[in-house]
Formats: C-alpha cells, structure tokens, sequence
C-alpha cells in the first residue's frame, strides 16, 4: 500500500477516535495493536501518523470514566513500545511519543505496577534534558499533566523533583520550553495548594521549596506573556501556600508583580489570571503574609480595573479578586462606589466579542456588593449614605435580578448582607444610622421566588 493512503488512513483513525468513539473502542484491542505493529515502520511521516493517533485516543480515554476498562487494555499494549519510542534518534518520534504518555488515564496510572509508574516518571525527567527544544518542551508538557493526576498528587519526591526540574529549564534559550515549564510549575503549585486545602501535605517542605519557585515564578513574570500568563498563576498560589511572610523574605515583590500583571500589557489572559492569582492571595490571612500597606496597593488596582478594564473576563476576575477578601479597612467606601460604578459602566460594552461575558461580569458584581456590604460597619454608614444615596434604586434593580436567576445554594451572601445591614437597623446608636441601614438593606431584600427559601434550607437540614 502507497505511503500517502496509509497516511491518509492514519489520519482517520485519529479523527474516528475523537468524533466516533463507540465505533473506534469498541474494536479498540485490534486497532491497538494494529497501530502498534506500524509504529514498527522505517518510515518516520508512517510512524508519526501512527503516535498521534494513539495520542488522540489516549486523550479520549483520559476524559471518559465508562471506558476504564478500554484504557487499561490500550495502555497494557502500548507501554512498552510508546517508552521505547522515546530513544528514537528522529525528534518529532520522541516529542509524540512524550505527548502519548502526557494523556494516560488517571485511574490507569493508579493501577499501574510500582516500576512502570517509575519508569514513566524517570524517562520523562530525561526528556527534559533532551538536546532538542522540541523533546525538552513535550517532556514538561507530560510532566505538568502527570502533576495533576491524584495518584502523584502526594509522591514528595516527585513534586520536590518536578519543582527542581523546572527551575532548571527556567534559563532554557527556547521560548517554547520556557512556556511548557511555566505550565507545568503552575500545575505544581494548584496542586500543592489543593492538598493544603485537604490538609494533606505530609514532608514537603514549603520552607525550602517555596523561596525556590517563588524567585522563578517572579521572574517568569517579567518574560513573554505566554510564560507570564502561567508564572503569575504559580505566583498567586506560592502566596497563598505561604503561612508567614518570613518564608519568604520578601512577598512585596511578589504582589507587585502580580498587580502589575493585572493592570498593564495587551494579553488579557495574563492579566485575568493574574486577578485571579490576587483573589487567592487575598483569601488566606493576606496581613500574615503581605506587606502592611497591601490594601493601598491592592484595592485602587483592582478597582479600577473593574470599572474601566476594555476587557470583561478580567473586569469579573477583578470583582471576584474583591469578593475573596474579608477584610477592606478603610476601603468600603470606595468599594461600594467602585462597585456602583462597575454596574453602570457594564451597560456600554466596548467591542461586540464582550457581549458573551457581560452576565457573569453583572453575576460577579451581584455578589462582591453582598460580600462587601456583609463587612460594613456602623460607623461607615453616614459617610457611605452620602456618596451612593443617588444610586440605591439603581443597585437594587441588578440585585433584585440576579435573584431571579441565581440557585438558591448561592444566596448566601445576600443573606448575610441583608442580615448584617439589619442589625444595623436595631443597635445602631443614632436614628439617622438605622434609617440608612434600612434603605441599604432593601437592596438585599428577597424576591417573591425565595419567600419559601427558608422552608427549603430547614427541609435541606432535616434531611
């Protein structure tokens, strides 16, 4: 058979695999096999053809729980050939074949023999000092998805070495290495901070790893905004992993950078992930950790942004950066009357490609007011009073239709807003205090849709 048909051939087993799964897996030992036998070819476009196809379904595998018992089968048959692969003297051979073995199956690495888990660890860490940027990229990119798979999530060693690898290719000359090795470090760090979520990290040492990735991440800042989108994100949870400022030594650097990221450069997803990297910082104990002037930075930063950012995804990751915060200082005022503002300026959409992301922008908005009018005190009440009274009908109106159409599961924070505001109502000392505690707390007053949500979180606690 002429080389272009088995190509063309190969090509479509690719394609079957990711559009007609149930036709391609429920042959899937034949086929394996089958393509197994080709990657045997001399010919290197044949053997290439037959490593993507095993790709792609091995990235269907990893997606779909019912066809475990399918991944087990297929990874059983290519183990071996796919590991072997990697010594292959053509580069694009290795870079696929690290590609394959970056899309096994969670459930499938768990059942994997000690030594093969071993061995895909160890080949892929080889692979990183390949000669060829190509390889050397792939391999991180495998390692990054490895990283998130439960079963590694609590291998210490493999964490201490991913994060000693990582740093290494930090000064790689190529940018696409520098890329693939920003990911897989913000991999690293979301999964150290899930475990600490969990309680569950054992003998890591965020003492010593920590000051490590954290100069790394600092500086792949400051690089292309395609290493930068990722390093701020490894950025964000090295801030919220660390317990004490002195870890650190120095974490003004770190929040610097990552406002600056969110309010300067044209690659809005750098920017939106670098709000979201703030929100997670400002959730953890941001006094223990952060400069004492922190809310001088953070809070005009973000702001702004959520005002007056052309773009909507990062305007709605900077009101959520907002929302994870429980402690603004003197800053509810100027909250509330960024936030008021925020509101009006979501009615004037600056490009039409904004439309699709204008109703989580106003969700976003909806519940950081209920969360910051939640933390108001009675003394911020007459000065608020006289900087949003123009606008309570107005705030109201959104309020009142993101109950509409909210579950009644995320009602919380205008439960508390209205409560909070409420016992305002009764204890605060001076008449003109509880009349302005009523009126603010009619923003959060509930909608005919939850008059029985009372009967349904009692009925949800019996059960």
């Amino acid at each position: 058979m002429s080389t272009p048909v088995r190509l063309q051939s190969l090509k479509l087993i690719g394609r079957m695999a990711f559009s007609t799964k149930s036709l391609v897996f429920s042959q899937i030992e034949l086929i394996t096999i089958t393509l197994i036998e080709v990657i045997q070819d001399s010919e290197t476009q044949v053997i290439l053809h037959a490593c993507r196809a095993l790709e792609i379904m091995a990235g269907c595998l990893m997606n779909i729980d019912s066809e475990n018992s399918n991944a087990l089968i297929f990874w059983n048959i290519i183990f071996d050939p796919i590991i072997s692969l990697l010594q292959y003297p053509q580069t694009i051979i290795r870079e696929a074949a690290c590609d394959c073995l970056g899309n096994i199956n969670s459930i499938v690495f768990a059942q994997l023999q000690r030594k093969q888990a071993i061995l895909i660890i160890t080949v892929l860490f080889g692979t990183v000092h390949d000669e060829e940027s190509a390889v050397r990229a792939a391999g991180l990119r495998a390692l990054g998805m490895l990283v998130t798979l439960p079963a590694l999530r609590e291998e210490t060693g493999f964490l201490m070495d991913l994060a000693d690898i990582v740093c290494l290719t930090a000064d790689d000359k190529n940018l696409g290495v520098r890329i693939k090795g920003a990911w897989a470090l913000a991999n690293l760090c979301n999964c150290l901070s899930k475990e600490k979520d969990y309680e569950d990290i054992e003998s890591i040492s965020l003492e010593i790893l920590l000051p490590k990735i954290y100069q790394i991440s600092i500086k792949a800042s400051k690089d292309n905004d395609k290493v930068k989108c990722n390093a701020v994100r490894a950025l964000g949870n090295i801030l919220y992993l660390c317990s004490n400022k002195h870890i650190l030594k120095d974490t003004s650097s770190g929040l610097e950078t990552l406002i600056n990221c969110a309010i300067v450069g044209n690659d809005m997803k750098v920017r939106w992930n670098a709000c979201r990297a703030l929100g997670l910082v400002l959730s953890n104990n941001p006094d223990n950790i952060l400069p004492s002037s922190w809310r001088d930075q953070v809070f005009p930063a973000l702001c702004n942004l959520i005002c007056n950012s052309p773009n909507f995804k990062v305007r709605t990751n900077a009101a959520w950066a907002l929302y994870s915060c429980n402690s603004y200082g003197k800053y509810i005022i100027i909250l509330w009357k960024s936030l008021i503002l925020a509101f009006e300026n979501s009615q004037y959409v600056p490009s039409y490609i904004e439309y699709p992301h204008r109703d989580a922008l106003i969700q976003q908005l909806c519940l950081t007011l209920s969360h910051v009018a939640a933390y108001t005190e009675v003394s911020d009440l007459q000065n608020l009073w006289a900087e949003i009274s123009e606008h309570i009908n107005d705030v109201s109106s959104y309020i009142k239709q993101f109950q509409e159409i909210i579950v009644p599961e995320k009602m919380g924070d205008i439960i508390k807003a209205k409560s909070q505001l409420e016992k305002y109502m009764k204890n605060a000392l001076l008449l003109e205090e509880r009349k302005i505690a009523q009126s603010l707390a009619s923003i959060f007053e509930r909608t005919n849709r939850f008059d029985n949500l009372d009967d349904i979180i009692s009925l949800n606690n019996v059960q």
